[in-house]
């Protein structure tokens, strides 16, 4: 069986089979959400000092591990900083949530992934997908071309699209202990407020309350509907940190990360594309992959796939295969 393993490189690359390119409505690298072409969608979100911040973060290019080490710090901060600093990564987790449904809404379909899905359906192959994406474009492509609906954890978990990262369809709705809105006093901006103070609290959020938007439902791209007609919400998406916060949704780990491990374990072929293998968590998931394993590696350049070829198989007990260095559109475009 192979297993296609997807980062945000591949989500860019399904997209730019299209011309001419609208750089706003292109899915981001990681180092990318900052720019300033995505601003726009963090307005009444995070504010200008805020949305700096993160720029700043990024632009050594190790944004993920910025954002990591400002996540452990919150420890040693007094109590009314930790809230305003919980607030402050729950800003970054809407933000993400609104851009890339945007993005995933947009008029830029991934035709990269549609493609690459149709070899898979006429070679009648055994596969499983897993993509550390939050966008939806992946998943929109699984519906049409296999014609099959992913409106439940059950569906993604049977087609065998695993998602270790959350998705921007994934809806946690507010804690039973949370505060209640008894009245319609409560505008947007103050229901968006007390999500962003209440999503990182202690208490764990409940995998079983999890609620599933088709993934090209309209309403995805309606921040406002989303606030307003739930009360408020929360969207299950974990933060770019190289360790993932699951201890703050139970059972997650067991329902969906496990999920992944059944379907790696009958793997003998690997596609990562687009993915750097920074994350702790694909360490997890390797580990269970049958020994002697053929990785091979898919990236925007020759010496990117080699150094991630190179990592990988340090930590790992895959062997290697085969380097493409011309991206995602010409892999799809070679793919037998």
């Amino acid at each position: 069986m192979k297993a296609f393993i997807f980062g945000a490189g591949a989500s860019k690359g399904a997209q730019e089979l299209l011309e001419p390119l609208r750089p706003e409505s292109i899915a981001p690298l990681i180092n990318e959400l900052f720019d300033n072409r995505y601003q726009t969608y963090a307005d009444g979100i995070l504010t200008a000092d805020q949305f700096k911040q993160c720029q700043e973060g990024a632009a050594s290019g190790r944004f993920e591990e910025w954002l990591t080490e400002r996540w452990e710090n919150i420890a040693q901060l007094s109590p009314k900083n930790v809230a305003a600093e919980k607030a402050f990564f729950a800003g970054i987790a809407f933000f993400l949530w609104n851009l890339l449904t945007h993005v995933t809404n947009g008029t830029r379909p991934a035709h990269g992934y549609q493609a690459l899905l149709k070899k898979l359906l006429q070679a009648n192959e055994n596969f499983a997908l897993i993509s550390f994406n939050y966008d939806t474009l992946l998943d929109r492509a699984v519906q049409g071309v296999f014609e099959t609906s992913l409106t439940t954890l059950a569906s993604y978990q049977k087609f065998g699209l695993i998602k270790p990262h959350g998705s921007i369809n994934w809806i946690l709705p507010k804690r039973i202990s949370d505060p209640d809105i008894r009245n319609n006093s409560f505008e947007y901006a103050q229901r968006l407020l007390l999500a962003k103070e209440h999503m990182f609290q202690d208490e764990q959020h409940q995998m079983a309350r999890v609620e599933i938007y088709p993934p090209d439902s309209p309403r995805l791209g309606n921040l406002s509907y989303l606030i307003d007609n739930l009360g408020y919400c929360y969207p299950l998406i974990f933060m770019p940190l190289t360790s993932k916060q699951y201890d703050t949704v139970d059972t997650f780990a067991n329902s969906v990360i496990s999920s992944g491990k059944d379907w790696l374990r009958q793997a003998d072929e690997i596609y990562m594309i687009g993915y750097r293998a920074n994350d702790e968590i694909i360490k997890e998931l390797l580990s269970v992959v049958p020994q002697g394993t053929t990785l091979h590696v898919v990236d925007r350049s020759q010496s990117g796939a080699e150094e991630i070829m190179t990592s990988v198989l340090g930590w790992s007990t895959l062997q290697r295969g085969q380097i493409f260095g011309d991206g995602f559109v010409n892999f799809v475009n070679t793919y037998r």
